[in-house]
């Protein structure tokens, strides 16, 4: 792992490996599961972002390319055969679920955190992903299947795939650590009250 300079005041990144044994999302998840028991061996770190691929330079064409190629190496969508590409001048793709059909398309949410970026505005951001997905998802932004959170700090938009999203609490760890420990207060106030009967 490498630390990464953002430019950012109270932000900074770490670079893993894309060929290595732990994803960025996975290592997220490890921590944010160790965070829900109370215990937690980040005491620095508030919010985890997962991001698994970066495009410099703000360039909403690279943000497109590298979300497609996301979503593609994750085998949520799939490229539509060549020739239909070519015979209609689109790009083309096709969500993948397995036994999908119109009534249970997968749902999904875009979460974007803007850090000193003006390049640009939130809507040009969420029509660039909407494209990439097309039509065949459901937006839902209470429970979605897959969250899509990205984060434009200076010129460097990033763009991970969140699992769990809503009930990590957006993957703080802070929040998870303080409702583990009400959790721990409240027990532990049961317990005192049964002794005392």
């Amino acid at each position: 792992m490498v630390p990464i300079e953002t430019g950012c005041r109270g932000t900074c990144g770490v670079s893993i490996p894309k060929d290595g044994p732990l994803s960025p999302v996975k290592a997220c998840i490890r921590m944010l599961e160790e965070a829900k028991t109370g215990q937690s061996s980040t005491r620095g770190i508030i919010k985890l972002m997962p991001l698994e691929r970066i495009c410099f330079g703000g360039n909403l064409e690279a943000l497109k390319r590298e979300a497609r190629d996301l979503l593609l190496e994750k085998g949520l969508i799939v490229e539509k055969e060549e020739h239909a590409e070519k015979a209609s001048g689109q790009i083309g793709l096709e969500s993948e679920r397995k036994a999908v059909d119109s009534s249970s398309r997968p749902t999904y949410m875009v979460s974007l955190c803007r850090r000193n970026y003006a390049a640009h505005s939130r809507d040009e951001i969420f029509k660039t992903l909407g494209d990439v997905i097309g039509g065949r998802w459901k937006v839902d932004l209470t429970c979605p299947d897959y969250v899509l959170l990205v984060e434009a700090i200076k010129g460097t938009i990033g763009v991970g795939i969140c699992p769990r999203f809503i009930e990590l609490k957006k993957y703080n760890l802070r929040q998870l650590q303080d409702e583990a420990r009400k959790e721990d207060q409240a027990l532990q106030g049961k317990i005192r009250a049964e002794k005392r009967e």
